[in-house]
């Protein structure tokens, strides 16, 4: 679908009160490589990924809605993303004000299990490059399409 280029630093649309700067900052400090992509590209990503899988929510708590399948948030978001496909995960959040237009790219997917623990609470949604499948986590539970999950970790 697209290539993520290495955004230099925090771009404006990534304002303190953004999640993308709270997941920047603990990836640095974890050592997980992520950056931004930038802000036309994150715009265009997401409006793809929305119109393919038309999620019931963007605002509030993220929910892919129908045809999805659910796991407890709670017990699984620290282990969840071990199970995801290989690949880079495009992180995006509420298309609220300070989160709007704004993807993060983490290079290897399953490293979101490890950086979501060194954060603070956050709901956010998942694809890879190519949009194949979408995860949506909120604070209740998490949401994925078919193809997200390849492994099995007690998560299926």
């Amino acid at each position: 679908m697209m290539k993520a280029s290495r955004a230099r630093g925090l771009n404006l649309a990534c304002h303190e009160f953004c999640h993308a700067y709270e997941l920047l900052n603990a990836a640095n400090r974890i050592g997980v490589k992520a950056h931004l992509a930038d802000d036309e590209m994150a715009a265009k990503y997401i409006s793809v990924v929305l119109d393919r899988y038309k999620p019931w929510k963007t605002v509030g708590h993220l929910s892919i809605g129908e045809g999805a399948s659910k796991l407890p948030t709670d017990e699984h978001e620290f282990s969840f993303f071990l199970s995801v496909k290989p690949g880079a995960g495009w992180m995006f959040f509420e298309q609220d004000a300070f989160n709007k237009h704004v993807v993060v790219v983490i290079d290897d997917v399953r490293d979101i299990s490890r950086l979501m623990e060194a954060c603070y609470g956050m709901e956010y949604f998942v694809a890879d490059e190519n949009g194949t499948f979408l995860v949506a986590v909120n604070w209740y539970v998490i949401e994925f399409t078919d193809g997200a999950v390849v492994t099995e970790t007690g998560c299926g």
